[in-house]
């Protein structure tokens, strides 16, 4: 069993998810499967969290009417078309955005950083390379996954 930030879990699950078997052996696809699982639960409520932080913290009801108008705004000004909000308010609802994805965002990071007891079998080098050739990564993304699940 490791501590493990939940932030790890949910890129790892994000990458596992998503991930083809195709060159392993029937064990260690059973193996990676029951590591994806494991981190499945975490990352889904995780993400629950999140979602329910970015709806409850925002600062006005019609803040998402609002969110819309500045974007039509933007859209309207690139085209020279008259707007649906004037400058200032356009403005004035910027600085209340920037403040709110500030306020989710350490949120987030509060949640993202908590740690959490994993248990599981970790995979050999030789199913990982196998897990690497089957699929198309990043340099990072290579790194993050087999630093936690090896």
């Amino acid at each position: 069993m490791k501590k493990v930030k939940k932030e790890t879990i949910m890129e790892v699950f994000a990458i596992l998810n998503t991930a083809k078997y195709g060159r392993m052996s029937d064990d260690d696809k059973v193996r990676l499967w029951k590591i994806t699982r494991t981190l499945k639960p975490v990352a889904l409520q995780v993400q629950e969290d999140y979602n329910d932080a970015r709806q409850r913290m925002k600062p006005t009801d019609d803040f998402d009417k609002r969110l819309k108008d500045a974007q039509q705004y933007e859209r309207d000004t690139a085209n020279g078309r008259p707007t649906v909000i004037t400058k200032q308010e356009y403005d004035a609802f910027i600085v209340e955005l920037r403040q709110y994805q500030d306020m989710v965002h350490k949120t987030a990071g509060e949640v993202g950083n908590e740690e959490v007891d994993i248990e599981f079998e970790p995979i050999s080098e030789e199913a990982f390379e196998k897990l690497m050739a089957s699929n198309d990564w990043t340099a990072g993304q290579t790194v993050t996954l087999g630093d936690f699940i090896m």
